[in-house]
Protein backbone atom coordinates (compact mmCIF):
# COMPACT_ATOMS: atom_id res chain seq x y z
CA UNK A 1 0.00 0.00 0.00
CA UNK A 2 1.45 3.40 -0.95
CA UNK A 3 0.83 6.44 1.03
CA UNK A 4 -1.20 7.84 -2.06
CA UNK A 5 -3.63 5.09 -1.58
CA UNK A 6 -4.67 6.17 2.03
CA UNK A 7 -7.77 7.41 2.70
CA UNK A 8 -8.55 10.17 5.56
CA UNK A 9 -11.26 8.72 8.22
CA UNK A 10 -12.51 9.09 11.36
CA UNK A 11 -13.34 5.51 11.69
CA UNK A 12 -11.13 3.19 13.10
CA UNK A 13 -12.27 0.20 11.71
CA UNK A 14 -11.27 1.35 8.27
CA UNK A 15 -7.99 2.36 9.64
CA UNK A 16 -7.76 -1.23 10.89
CA UNK A 17 -8.89 -3.05 7.83
CA UNK A 18 -6.52 -0.27 5.35
CA UNK A 19 -3.12 -1.55 7.96
CA UNK A 20 -3.69 -5.12 7.85
CA UNK A 21 -2.02 -6.14 4.67
CA UNK A 22 1.46 -7.24 4.68
CA UNK A 23 3.99 -5.57 3.20
CA UNK A 24 6.32 -6.87 0.23
CA UNK A 25 9.46 -6.85 2.45
CA UNK A 26 7.81 -8.58 5.33
CA UNK A 27 7.18 -6.19 7.74
CA UNK A 28 4.21 -5.89 9.09
CA UNK A 29 3.34 -1.96 9.15
CA UNK A 30 5.51 0.95 8.26
CA UNK A 31 6.48 3.14 10.88
CA UNK A 32 3.38 5.93 9.54
CA UNK A 33 0.90 2.83 10.08
CA UNK A 34 2.32 2.93 13.49
CA UNK A 35 1.84 6.00 14.14
CA UNK A 36 -1.77 5.87 12.80
CA UNK A 37 -2.69 2.80 14.82
CA UNK A 38 -1.65 4.86 17.96
CA UNK A 39 -3.09 8.16 16.73
CA UNK A 40 -6.57 6.13 16.62
CA UNK A 41 -5.84 4.29 20.00
CA UNK A 42 -5.42 0.94 18.75
CA UNK A 43 -1.89 0.19 20.67
CA UNK A 44 -1.66 -0.24 24.28
CA UNK A 45 1.38 1.99 24.42
CA UNK A 46 0.61 4.72 27.31
CA UNK A 47 0.14 7.79 24.30
CA UNK A 48 -2.52 4.49 22.22
CA UNK A 49 -4.37 4.44 25.65
CA UNK A 50 -4.58 8.34 26.01
CA UNK A 51 -5.55 8.38 22.37
CA UNK A 52 -8.21 5.69 22.72
CA UNK A 53 -9.40 7.30 25.92
CA UNK A 54 -9.16 10.92 24.19
CA UNK A 55 -11.69 9.60 21.05
CA UNK A 56 -14.33 8.31 23.29
CA UNK A 57 -14.62 11.14 24.88
CA UNK A 58 -15.16 13.22 21.81
CA UNK A 59 -17.90 11.71 21.13
CA UNK A 60 -19.52 13.09 24.06
CA UNK A 61 -22.33 15.46 23.84
CA UNK A 62 -21.12 17.44 27.25
CA UNK A 63 -18.48 20.64 26.87
CA UNK A 64 -17.48 19.35 29.92
CA UNK A 65 -15.99 16.21 30.96
CA UNK A 66 -16.68 15.01 35.03
CA UNK A 67 -15.00 12.82 36.84
CA UNK A 68 -17.88 9.74 36.23
CA UNK A 69 -17.96 9.77 32.58
CA UNK A 70 -13.88 10.00 32.65
CA UNK A 71 -13.96 6.81 34.44
CA UNK A 72 -16.30 5.64 32.42
CA UNK A 73 -14.80 6.22 29.18
CA UNK A 74 -11.48 4.75 30.79
CA UNK A 75 -13.24 1.52 31.70
CA UNK A 76 -15.16 0.77 28.22
CA UNK A 77 -11.73 1.83 26.76
CA UNK A 78 -9.94 -1.12 29.34
CA UNK A 79 -7.93 1.82 30.86
CA UNK A 80 -7.47 1.96 34.89
CA UNK A 81 -8.37 5.64 35.20
CA UNK A 82 -6.43 5.89 38.40
CA UNK A 83 -3.36 4.92 36.49
CA UNK A 84 -3.14 8.60 35.10
CA UNK A 85 -0.98 10.60 35.98
CA UNK A 86 -1.00 14.80 35.57
CA UNK A 87 0.94 14.35 32.36
CA UNK A 88 -0.96 11.87 30.82
CA UNK A 89 -4.08 13.88 31.59
CA UNK A 90 -2.18 16.86 30.11
CA UNK A 91 -1.74 14.61 26.83
CA UNK A 92 -5.64 13.87 27.13
CA UNK A 93 -6.36 17.06 26.83
CA UNK A 94 -4.44 18.26 23.96
CA UNK A 95 -5.53 14.98 21.93
CA UNK A 96 -9.27 16.64 23.11
CA UNK A 97 -8.61 19.96 21.71
CA UNK A 98 -7.04 18.33 18.52
CA UNK A 99 -9.38 15.97 17.66
CA UNK A 100 -12.61 17.88 18.65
Amino acid sequence: MSTAEVQITDNPEEVLDALRTQREDGAMFKDWQLAAMEDYGLMDTNTGLINRVARTLAKSSNDTIDAVEFRSACYSCGVDPDSFTQSDLAQLQRKLNEIT
